[in-house]
This record gives structure tokens, C-alpha cells and sequence, in this order.
């Protein structure tokens, strides 16, 4: 089912949110510091549209273990 405009604009502004911050981590910046410190990892998330569909692309980078 194609997304309205309205609800287009409104994943779209989640997923972002989403992405970069939350209750405990309130900045993009205490996120990243967090991830880095615990796994030494990274995050991205993005959003477009294809055709009449929303796409969104979560992203996690992490180094292994053993390195």
C-alpha cells in the first residue's frame, strides 16, 4: 500500500530519530560516544522513496571480537 505524503514525511522524521538518539541518549553525539565505547560501532539510518514506496535503510558497522 503507497504512503500518503503525510505519512511519508512522518517515517521519515521517525526513522531519523530513531537512528540517532533515545530516552537514555538523548544527542546524536552521547550515542555515538556510547556505541564507540561499548563495541566500537556505528550506526547509520536513511530514508527514500522508490517508486511509490517508503525505503528505510538501518545500518549497523561493528569491529569483531577477535580484533
Amino acid at each position: 500500500m503507497p504512503l500518503s505524503a503525510y505519512q511519508n514525511t512522518v517515517a521519515s522524521l521517525l526513522i531519523r530519530m530513531i537512528g540517532d538518539r533515545s530516552e537514555a541518549y538523548p544527542s546524536k553525539l552521547a550515542v555515538r560516544e556510547n556505541l564507540d565505547t561499548m563495541y566500537g560501532t556505528k550506526t547509520s539510518t536513511h530514508t527514500y522513496t522508490l517508486g511509490t514506496q517508503q525505503v528505510m535503510d538501518i545500518s549497523i558497522k561493528s569491529i569483531h571480537s577477535r580484533f
